[in-house]
């Protein structure tokens, strides 16, 4: 049963294309500059799964630490989802004008929120930089601090350094609020697909379950 399940998860991971990893996902986790060589290794959504910090620096030429681990995150983002885009897009959309559900959010959707935030000048100053969701998110290191230095705001200028801390502490507070409510609709979507599968078993069910469960606590 585990190497259905397996197989399952491989599944949506092969609907991911190299064209789509090299394109769209770099550019949302804000690493664009990398397209090229993960074009070439025609890295696709099953081998993506694969990677790890070895494979970054040794094979596709990421040698910055920080831009390893925002990849690795990014990824890690990707198995919470079971490397379902449609969830992945799905969850974007509802937040794409909303201040909610910051793990899923795109460095774009961060320049946007920056910019909203009253410090807009600093905002394109994260073109590149790796920032998205997941590493603001699920990465303990990653502080006000850090996001002050990659947008460029000078140490000098601590009202506005103090202005970006609390606005960060309620986005990521608010953060392990709506994954506890995804939760809920998540185990919902599993139980619905397990009742559809008049073929598999109640054990096969269960274990669709549990993936998706110990998947989602990892980020809380």
């Amino acid at each position: 049963m585990l190497f259905v399940l397996i197989q399952l998860v491989l599944s949506k991971a092969a609907d991911l294309d190299h064209h789509w990893v090299a394109q769209a996902w770099l550019t949302d986790v804000g690493l664009p500059q990398y397209s090229q060589f993960f074009h070439t290794h025609l890295v696709d959504g099953r081998l993506l799964s694969t990677l790890t910090r070895t494979d970054l620096e040794k094979h596709l030429h990421v040698s910055k630490k920080a831009h390893q681990n925002s990849l690795l995150l990014g990824i890690q983002l990707l198995h919470t989802l079971n490397f379902d885009k449609e969830i992945l897009q799905s969850r974007r959309s509802e937040c794409g004008n909303q201040n909610t559900d910051p793990i899923v959010w795109t460095c774009h959707r961060i320049i946007k929120w920056i910019k909203e935030i009253d410090l807009k000048e600093f905002a394109d100053n994260l073109q590149n930089s790796g920032v998205h969701g997941a590493i603001m998110v699920l990465d303990p290191s990653f502080s006000s601090d850090t996001m002050a230095t990659a947008l460029c705001i000078p140490c000098n200028k601590h009202m506005v350094r103090h202005h970006l801390n609390d606005e960060m502490k309620a986005l990521v507070s608010a953060a392990s609020r709506q994954e506890h409510v995804w939760m809920g609709t998540s185990k919902e979507r599993n139980e619905n697909v397990c009742s559809e599968k008049e073929n598999k078993s109640d054990f096969y069910c269960f274990t669709v379950y549990i993936y998706a469960t110990v998947y989602h606590f990892t980020i809380i």
